[in-house]
């Protein structure tokens, strides 16, 4: 719950979005492992969550499929951006639709960063019960450079 006592004010929150508002970590590991079964690459489970998650996927599969040719690498990408929005809903993470609403109700700036692409955005913007509360959205498609990089945040708090 958010509090509204004076001494404590928000200007923003700028939230994460895969594994902060939705739970996609089962979507995207099995995209991935779909991929590297294609193409004969086995990743070790416990190397998984690195090389998996948390990137745009230009630098996934860069990592993942070095050994492809650029024109395949970039066909596997354009694969993830559709895999993603292919999604109906993703599922929540508990509390956090709350806490938004709570936030907005609040007058709390709300800003979104993520390595995903606009078509899974939009997914997620689906499941919320609010109309789309960021007053800012970085996609993977607006930055150079993906996290751990500060671009994307850098960028969201402008």
């Amino acid at each position: 719950m958010i509090n509204n006592h004076k001494e404590e004010t928000y200007k923003a929150i700028i939230f994460d979005m895969d594994g902060v508002i939705i739970n996609s970590k089962q979507h995207v590991e099995a995209f991935w492992l779909e991929k590297l079964d294609e193409h004969g690459i086995h990743i070790p489970e416990e190397e998984r969550e690195k090389r998996f998650h948390g990137r745009p996927a230009r630098p996934t599969v860069n990592d993942l499929f070095a050994e492809l040719d650029k024109s395949t690498r970039e066909a596997i990408i354009e694969e993830c951006a559709i895999h993603d929005a292919s999604v109906e809903t993703y599922p929540m993470i508990p509390g956090v639709d709350d806490f938004i609403k709570q936030s907005v109700d609040a007058g709390i700036r709300i800003g979104l960063v993520t390595s995903a692409l606009p078509g899974k955005v939009n997914r997620m913007l689906d499941g919320l019960s609010v109309d789309d509360p960021f007053e800012v959205t970085v996609t993977a498609n607006l930055i150079e450079n993906g996290k751990p990089d500060p671009e994307c945040y850098l960028l969201a708090s402008k």
